[in-house]
Order: C-alpha cells, then structure tokens, then sequence
C-alpha cells in the first residue's frame, strides 16, 4: 500500500506556491486591462491593502 501523503512540507509548499501563482496573475491581469503601464506605488498600494483586491 504506497502512502499517499510522503511530504506534507512539500504539498504546504505547493499549494501555497499556486496560491501566490493565482493571486499574482490575477491582480497583473486586473492592472493590465485598466492601464497598461503598470506603476509600482500603485502596486505596494494594491499589494498591502488585501480588501481592495478585486476578486
């Protein structure tokens, strides 16, 4: 009978890694259809401030 859970750390470490991956395509793709040039300030703003995120 193979385990089926070998690594915890590993999975923690994956599933984290893809929830940064979603959060960061996500709040990129809602910059690019407002402007297209994206200003850093804005960003920190956006990346501090978790309950103006837009989804």
């Amino acid at each position: 009978m193979p385990q089926l859970n070998p690594n915890p750390w590993l999975w923690t470490a994956l599933i984290s890694w893809s929830i940064l991956l979603m959060m960061l395509t996500k709040l990129t793709s809602y910059k690019l259809t407002n402007k297209v040039n994206i200003n850093f300030e804005d960003l920190t703003t956006t990346l501090l401030t978790p309950w103006t995120w837009p989804w």
